[in-house]
């Protein structure tokens, strides 16, 4: 099934989904059960650590695609090696019958992030709502915000040794970082923050998140301790939204290298 969106919508959207055209000549390498295929000039590898994926090219074009079959659920840790640049961007999308439903972008520049969400469930009037856990209890929620609109910027914690290893460090970057910050330990370089993409049973796209910098700030201003981000897909009609899964994550980064870990996938129930 498709949606009828308009037509700047889509056209930001597919920018996004057109190097999967070019997945389809690159090699393919199967990693824990599935297949991923590399985007643009992206190589893959597996190693002790994962999956891994590296590019001279650091535009943000190259990357992987993960073809799941028809799922519901897929999660993975991710890290990168980022050549000891400052910023980093990395664009997470999630691809039904060959078209987007949702991508998660995560801006970083120094230990600032931004996540923002797209959806395209209502069209242009699609928005989502931001949610933020602590040990599994929500601190805290603001929904209609925009697709494409910055919902939670995240800053380190000086107080607060992080729960897992930032997306846009390997494991020696983060012990330079745990040394640099005075943490009492750096046990958390061991544990990749782990990322999920879920499609819920009235069919709305949901992104989570571990989160390393634990103080938040939501888009309405106000500022929060958590560990955990949902962005929620705002469904707001039992046939607004026809996508009761996906068959393929789409991941880009900006990063030289990234590494996919821990990957597992739930196929829909037929």
């Amino acid at each position: 099934m498709r949606l009828s969106l308009g037509k700047s919508l889509w056209a930001a959207i597919f920018t996004l989904v057109l190097p999967l055209a070019q997945a389809q000549a690159q090699e393919c390498v199967e990693f824990q059960g599935v297949n991923h295929c590399g985007i643009g000039a992206a190589r893959l590898s597996v190693t002790d650590e994962g999956l891994k994926a590296e590019s001279r090219d650091t535009t943000g074009k190259d990357g992987v695609a993960i073809h799941t079959g028809l799922s519901s659920n897929w999660t993975a840790a991710l890290f990168s090696d980022n050549a000891g640049k400052d910023a980093q961007r990395t664009i997470l999308t999630s691809v039904s019958e060959g078209a987007p439903t949702s991508t998660a972008t995560l801006d970083t520049r120094g230990e600032t992030t931004t996540y923002a969400a797209t959806f395209t469930g209502s069209g242009q009037e699609s928005t989502y709502s931001a949610l933020l856990y602590r040990d599994g209890v929500l601190q805290a929620a603001v929904g209609g915000i925009r697709s494409g609109t910055p919902g939670i910027v995240s800053r380190p914690n000086p107080g607060w040794t992080p729960a897992c290893r930032p997306y846009n460090q390997n494991y020696n970057s983060c012990i330079s970082s745990c040394y640099s910050a005075g943490y009492p330990n750096c046990n958390y370089c061991n544990t990749p923050c782990r990322n999920t993409f879920h499609v819920t049973p009235r069919g709305a796209c949901q992104w989570r998140f571990d989160l390393s910098a634990t103080s938040l700030q939501l888009a309405d201003g106000r500022r929060v301790e958590a560990d955990e981000l949902v962005l929620n897909e705002e469904v707001r009609g039992a046939a607004s939204y026809p996508y009761l899964g996906f068959d393929q994550i789409l991941i880009q980064s900006t990063a030289a290298s990234m590494t996919i870990a821990s990957e597992s996938v739930d196929p829909v129930c037929k």
